[in-house]
């Protein structure tokens, strides 16, 4: 578990290999990707669109 630079607690989890991120009140596509140093496109084509549209609190995506 690590804090970003707003203070916001955020989980990475890896999972054969991938790297998961646990959502958090308050994230965006955008904030993930600049939080974990990856692209949106990157974090766009490891997740389905309707996951992403439909983030919630707890749920898990992939980031690298």
């Amino acid at each position: 578990m690590k804090f970003n630079d707003n203070k916001k607690e955020t989980e990475e989890i890896v999972i054969d290999g991938a790297v998961m991120h646990k959502i958090v009140k308050g994230d965006t596509v955008e904030s993930i990707a600049e939080e974990h140093g990856v692209s949106e496109k990157d974090i766009r084509d490891f997740n389905r669109r309707d996951i992403l549209a439909t983030m919630q609190v707890g749920q898990l995506i992939r980031i690298k």
